[in-house]
Order: C-alpha cells, then sequence, then structure tokens
C-alpha cells in the first residue's frame, strides 16, 4: 500500500518527472495515431506548477449523467 501511494504521489507531482515522462508519451502517441492537425486539440498542455489541460473546443465535449 506504502508503493502504491508513492507511485500516485510522484505521478500527480507536476515538478516530478514521472508525470513529464507520461504526458509526453501519450502526447506522442496521440500526434502519431491522428496527425498533428487534430492531435493539437487533444494533447496535454500546460507547465509543470501551473493546471494542465486539453484544448478540445467546448461544444465538443458532451457529459451526461
Amino acid at each position: 500500500n506504502i508503493v502504491l501511494k508513492s507511485r500516485i504521489a510522484d505521478l500527480v507531482d507536476p515538478y516530478g518527472g514521472s508525470f513529464s515522462q507520461k504526458k509526453s508519451k501519450l502526447n506522442k502517441i496521440i500526434t502519431d495515431l491522428l496527425g498533428e492537425p487534430l492531435a493539437k486539440f487533444y494533447r496535454i498542455e500546460g507547465v509543470p506548477g501551473a493546471a494542465f489541460k486539453i484544448n478540445i473546443p467546448q461544444d465538443l465535449i458532451d457529459i451526461r449523467y
């Protein structure tokens, strides 16, 4: 349980390398799959220490409960 908590803490630490490495890998996969024109809407963007976001237009988001 301690190991799991440590891994989660590493993943969500905006100053650590774990999230940055995973974000980079995910963004590369998204770009490879979608190509540059579409990928820019789905990549995780932001700077360490600030909020990260995905730039999909709000009118394309449909959340139903």
